[in-house]
């Protein structure tokens, strides 16, 4: 495809890669022959990566090359490509390249561009792209080196995404569950309080020996003793009696 077949509006596709690397002013490096760019950019962890452009031979397709800044050893390698190959399987654009020869990581994501054609949006969201994926699992990546943690594992917290659009529990649900373990005391000790009353209306200076399922379960005496003050209240606490006529009688 020879240039002139290139749209004019949006120019050759390696001249519109440059300038929108210059209007965004970032340092680069380009070689026009093999039409490529690269550069440094650090992502919002504080990851610095190292980031480049090249377009195909037949100069329809511009591809984005994130390289992660380290090597890893050859003894983590196979954990390492276990940790890439999950992460793989739940990409929707790009993927994971791994060398196993030095320990390389790369991530890659292509354009397609439309009879040749390039503008800044496409440059613009297939960098952010690949920068953003690429920073998303080296957290991950970092937990299988060095923290021994499981490459099944990681890649699920790296992918805790996915979970955001499950349903979330519904208002009713919440107030249900709030009210069932509240209406359940307040209705015992109500009729608890009516058997109470009914039986201890002949005898006021003991409640419990009117009562004749008292001695069977200790539960409805439990609301009782807690109900109003009475004389069965006052022996079990003597000592609150002493400071009650003290109190009177000072």
């Amino acid at each position: 495809m020879s240039n002139n077949e290139y749209n004019p509006i949006h120019g050759e596709p390696f001249d519109v890669l440059i300038q929108h690397l210059r209007d965004n002013e970032l340092r680069f490096r380009h070689d026009p022959e093999k039409r490529t760019a690269s550069l440094t950019m650090q992502s919002r962890s504080g990851v610095l990566f190292k980031c480049r452009f090249r377009f195909d031979a037949t100069g329809e397709v511009l591809r984005t090359e994130i390289q992660y800044p380290f090597m890893v050893q050859e003894k983590f390698r196979p954990i390492a490509a276990e940790f890439l190959h999950r992460a793989n399987w739940g990409l929707v654009v790009g993927n994971f390249c791994f060398d196993f020869s030095d320990g390389e990581i790369t991530y890659h994501a292509s354009h397609i561009m439309d009879e040749g054609k390039l503008n800044d949006d496409i440059i613009t969201r297939l960098f952010r792209t690949a920068l953003s994926t690429a920073n998303q699992y080296c957290q991950g990546l970092m937990r299988v080196l060095y923290a021994g943690e499981s490459a099944k594992d990681a890649v699920d917290l790296c992918e805790l995404y996915r979970f955001e659009d499950e349903p979330a529990e519904s208002p009713e649900q919440h107030t249900s569950a709030e009210t069932i373990p509240a209406s359940k005391p307040t209705t015992a000790p109500k009729r608890a309080r009516r058997k109470g009353s009914k039986g201890s209306k002949g005898s006021k200076g003991s409640k419990g020996s009117g009562r004749k399922g008292g001695q069977e379960s200790p539960l409805p005496e439990l609301p009782s003793q807690a109900d109003s003050p009475s004389p069965r209240h006052q022996e079990d606490h003597p000592q609150l009696d002493d400071q009650g006529e003290d109190r009177k009688a000072a």
